[in-house]
């Protein structure tokens, strides 16, 4: 069954692909200007990536991945949706930076990529089409290279709780497969769409961070943001940096955290 919706979760990818170079939500054409899609917490957490090789997973077109390349990172990205490799390579080419996008699902990386890198990055959206946390903590650990470091900046699972209205629907503890059904994207909620059924499974922080524990990941940060990048919910404020913090009044709750670990072993057959 994981795989059948690993296949559903696909397909639909492989068709937001093909929509979102265009939308204005990703504004490629302000990337391809010289623009930087990278943001606070990533940026505060990895710091200077000049000469350091750097893998992106889950990467979708490719923006992150290419603007870790214009700041010196020997960068690649990898993908389950070949659509979205696809477009990653052509935006890669349109703004003349060299990075690698290869296809294939997380836990195939280790052994398609078939090396280490100094640096694991992975970002907004990607852990909730991951079935097994412990399986992607694992991957992680095996691409990295003794010393080697994660970074992870995420949607903080509590706003899973809340629906658009900020209103309280469902407990944080939820466990199991999602399954949504609706047309559009996040990115363009007007566009016509023919695969319409996903599947999403929320990892809580403390699920995430004992997984990279487990996996032989030395934690060494962990921050919450008051912040998000988009509208989440009804009423939010958008501040002078172009953040997004509840507004009216409402209590705030962390909307995005990151996480910093390194791969502390030496020796390799400790696994």
């Amino acid at each position: 069954m994981a795989d059948e919706r690993a296949e559903t979760n696909r397909e639909m990818w492989d068709e937001l692909a093909s929509i979102h170079p265009e939308t204005d939500f990703y504004d490629v054409s302000g990337f391809l200007a010289g623009e930087s899609t990278l943001h606070e917490p990533e940026r505060d957490h990895l710091g200077d990536v000049a000469g350091e090789s750097l893998v992106h997973l889950q990467c979708h077109i490719g923006l992150d991945t290419l603007s870790w390349a214009r700041e010196g990172a020997d960068a690649v990205g990898v993908d389950f949706a070949p659509e979205a490799v696809a477009a990653a390579r052509g935006i890669a080419e349109q703004a003349a930076v060299d990075a690698e996008f290869v296809c294939c699902s997380v836990d195939e990386a280790p052994e398609t990529l078939d090396r280490e890198f100094d640096v694991v990055f992975t970002s907004y959206g990607a852990l909730v089409w991951l079935p097994d946390i412990e399986a992607w903590a694992r991957t992680v650990a095996a691409l990295l290279r003794p010393g080697g470091r994660l970074c992870l900046a995420e949607f903080h699972p509590v706003t899973d709780v809340f629906d658009v209205a900020f209103e309280p629907e469902r407990s944080y503890f939820d466990g199991g497969a999602r399954r949504f059904e609706g047309t559009g994207s996040y990115a363009d909620p007007d566009a016509a769409t023919d695969q319409n059924v996903s599947y999403e499974w929320t990892h809580g922080l403390g699920e995430v961070c004992t997984a990279l524990v487990n996996a032989g990941l030395s934690i060494e940060r962990v921050s919450e943001y008051p912040y998000t990048f988009f509208e989440r919910f009804e009423g939010m404020v958008r501040d002078d940096r172009g953040r997004y913090r509840i507004g009216d009044g409402r209590p705030e709750i962390p909307l995005v955290y990151a996480i910093s670990a390194n791969e502390p072993r030496r020796d390799r057959k400790q696994r």
